[in-house]
């Protein structure tokens, strides 16, 4: 038995892997207790404290830190291996991809937390409907870029050109713009809807010989209720810039 476990395998006794993945393993319980802790032990405490702020950033943080420290944790215990170079770079790139991906998770957890229990309650207290209406583009703005910004940035951890990626990809994006074209035309219409802002959230419209109440508009479509049927509708943006839109609460009397 003992002369089993000192058996070589690229590079590696099997006492030595065995030893290495006990350790991940030991990294996952401890991210695991870890994460208990937080979530029992400080949002008790957060909840004693006058300020709000600290349970929604703990909710938030808890577990892409977690995460986060199980992929240190785990680098380490890999370190221990005599690897060849080509698995040390697969891991490092691998591990680059995935803390610029954890990293991204973290800052748009944080901000949507941030973002429901501060600026949509502040938002609430406006008699205004614009700063309802442009809360919501601004969200999904802010996750689209902090993701776009995560895998450049973990490309470029992984050992990839990311400029060579993208020139790759711009050999296809002539296609892809022909078969996009009616999602482009949609942005443009929302953005057309931002500017001119023919109706706001709540509002009551006619348009294309129905009533409703909008309920929601973003980048790409609005959603809105059916005012006799009371069905959730969604509708294009590029609709409202071809058509007749009578704002029904925007009418005197």
């Amino acid at each position: 038995m003992e002369g089993f476990f000192q058996r070589t395998y690229y590079g590696n006794t099997v006492l030595q892997w065995l030893t290495t993945f006990l350790i991940v393993l030991g990294v996952v319980i401890g991210g695991r207790v870890l994460y208990w802790i937080i979530s029992r032990a400080l949002k008790v405490a957060a909840k004693r404290s006058r300020i709000r702020l600290d349970e929604v950033l703990i909710d938030a943080l808890e577990e892409p830190v977690v995460v986060l420290l199980i992929f240190l944790g785990s680098r380490i215990a890999l370190r221990r291996l005599a690897l060849q170079g080509e698995w040390i770079d697969f891991i490092d790139g691998a591990l680059g991809m995935m803390y610029a991906l954890v990293i991204a998770w973290l800052i748009t957890r944080l901000y949507d937390a941030i973002h429901r229990s501060y600026l949509e309650a502040l938002a609430k207290k406006t008699s205004g409907a614009f700063d309802d209406q442009i809360l919501p583009v601004i969200r999904r703005g802010i996750r689209i870029i902090v993701w776009v910004l995560a895998v450049i940035i973990g490309l470029n951890n992984a050992g990839y050109d990311v400029g060579t990626v993208l020139a790759g990809l711009g050999i296809g994006g002539l296609a892809f713009a022909l078969a996009a074209q009616d999602t482009v035309s949609n942005i443009f219409g929302g953005i057309t809807i931002f500017a001119q802002k023919p109706f706001l959230i709540g509002d009551l419209i006619e348009f294309d010989g129905k009533q409703y109440v909008v309920k929601e508009i973003g980048w790409r479509a609005t959603t809105a209720e059916d005012w006799n049927t009371g069905y959730r509708v969604t509708i294009p943006n590029s609709k409202f810039t071809g058509g007749i839109i009578a704002n029904v609460s925007a009418e005197r009397g």
